[in-house]
């Protein structure tokens, strides 16, 4: 009996998030766009905040309710179950509204960026693309640690959360110069975003002759080409390509 042959559909490395899509210039050449949708420290903020109101709503609710029915705990239990539900929801909801959607388009010419202004930057200079700690990082933790110590000076335990430490810019670097493309709360996303420019780059360069797939990975490959470390976020670049 011949041996049959199975085919096998790859997965594309363009899979996945940020949402990119190939296309061809007149040249035939490709053009990449690449969608990113994220919170930024100040809208994460915002939504934590929605979203503790509205936790704080429904509690207040289940409570009301008890009390209402006799201190009836059957009946708390009962309406608890959909006010989950609407908890996650509305949480949900609100982080899909908040996020901010920017647009890269990369061709070998030129770097587009389409948010709320439109910038255009010349793509055969020499550049690369890093990671930077939101520049009011630091700010931020000293402001924490000032409402911190005047909280333990009168007995209290205080717990802030962090959004610009935990925040980034995706740059790029054009020559020498720093143009921030997307500013970024969580670093995964951030990751993602600065992995796929960074590909969508490597591969303008094999389609037009520029260079090889890719460059600046040193030895440092457990974080994908460039790869990165902890020293990164402690001298704000967090790393590049």
């Amino acid at each position: 009996m011949a041996e049959q042959v199975k085919s096998h559909r790859f997965l594309s490395p363009l899979a996945g998030k940020p949402a990119t899509r190939m296309s061809r210039d007149k040249n035939g050449l490709p053009v990449f766009k690449i969608r990113t949708s994220v919170l930024t420290p100040l809208r994460a903020k915002a939504v934590d905040s929605i979203k503790s109101f509205v936790g704080g709503a429904l509690m207040l609710f289940v409570v009301f309710t008890v009390f209402a029915n006799d201190f009836n705990w059957m009946a708390g239990c009962v309406v608890a179950v959909p006010a989950c539900a609407v908890y996650f929801m509305a949480g949900w909801t609100v982080t899909a509204l908040f996020r901010q959607r920017t647009n890269i388009e990369m061709s070998v010419d030129a770097l587009v960026r389409i948010g709320w202004r439109l910038k255009r930057y010349d793509r055969r200079y020499s550049h690369s693309f890093v990671l930077y700690v939101h520049d009011k990082a630091q700010d931020e933790q000293r402001a924490h640690e000032e409402k911190i110590a005047q909280a333990g000076a009168k007995g209290k335990v205080l717990r802030l959360k962090p959004y610009y430490a935990d925040s980034y810019h995706v740059c790029l670097m054009h020559g020498t110069t720093r143009r921030d493309l997307v500013e970024v709360y969580s670093l995964k996303d951030a990751e993602l975003i600065l992995q796929r420019l960074a590909l969508c780059d490597a591969l303008l360069n094999e389609a037009a002759g520029m260079g090889n797939a890719f460059h600046g990975a040193g030895d440092r490959e457990d974080r994908g080409a460039g790869g990165f470390g902890d020293a990164g976020r402690d001298h704000q670049a967090a790393g590049g390509f």
